[in-house]
């Protein structure tokens, strides 16, 4: 897993090869459709095999397949990707974090191609992740993700302009603030890493697939700024992309 420091320091994002993970990430997509079998079975409805399966199921028990994705944060193969010592080998050999951690538990988004999508609006993740000032984010598809299953609408460069004001009810930026938003396509066995000032917010799902995919957030606890703060953790578990 290698990253060019520099490209990312100047537009705040990349897209990096995880090959070492995939087949963590295969084992998860798979552990996410038994865990969803299994809830569904435990309703009265099911298999769930398939994406359509997994479509209809959300289509016919909406809140309880809310609660799925809740516990699909805590499946093992979930932490066994945020917990692989590889990971931690990147972020101190390329992006030189002298002590790297998790900002927050990995969390998980399951985003179907239906017409009421959850959209998350133009943000930083720095207004829920308050960590290091080189905190970044570890955005990992289960699948490929272009444009059509709705790859992640970035702003380059957006993260040197600091730390915007957000909404408190919602962490979103106003839409008074105007960026310059492309989609950033990445494909199964990549993942995005991306400066969590980097303004972004979610694509659209115009496929008939859904979006799996995985956010770790890490901050280096030898930054002197966050040492000033007393380290204080501000995450809220509602945070998404």
């Amino acid at each position: 897993m290698k990253v060019d420091l520099d490209a990312f320091n100047k537009l705040g994002y990349a897209v990096i090869d995880v090959a070492p993970l995939v087949p963590k990430i295969t084992r998860l997509r798979a552990e996410i459709f038994d865990l969803f079998d299994t809830i569904a079975r435990g309703v009265g409805t099911g298999p769930i095999r398939h994406d359509e399966d997994l479509v209809a199921f959300y289509r016919a028990r909406q809140k309880v397949q809310y609660e799925g994705v809740k516990h699909g944060s805590h499946t093992f193969s979930l932490h066994a990707i945020a917990g692989d010592l590889t990971l931690e080998k990147f972020f101190k050999e390329e992006l030189k974090f002298q002590c790297p951690n998790h900002d927050s538990l990995p969390n998980l988004r399951v985003d179907m191609p239906v017409e009421n999508q959850s959209i998350f609006a133009q943000h930083q993740d720095y207004a829920f992740n308050r960590g290091s000032q080189n905190s970044v984010t570890l955005w990992i598809p289960l699948q490929n993700t272009g444009i059509e299953e709705g790859a992640l609408l970035i702003s380059p460069g957006s993260h040197k302009d600091g730390f915007y004001p957000y909404d408190k009810r919602n962490g979103t930026i106003s839409s008074s603030h105007k960026f310059s938003l492309i989609p950033c396509e990445v494909g199964f066995g990549q993942a995005l890493l991306f400066d969590q000032k980097l303004v972004h917010q979610s694509g659209f799902n115009r496929s008939s697939r859904i979006r799996i995919s995985v956010q770790l957030r890490v901050s280096d606890m030898a930054c002197a700024d966050y040492a000033a703060r007393g380290y204080k953790i501000n995450h809220k578990s509602v945070v998404s992309l």
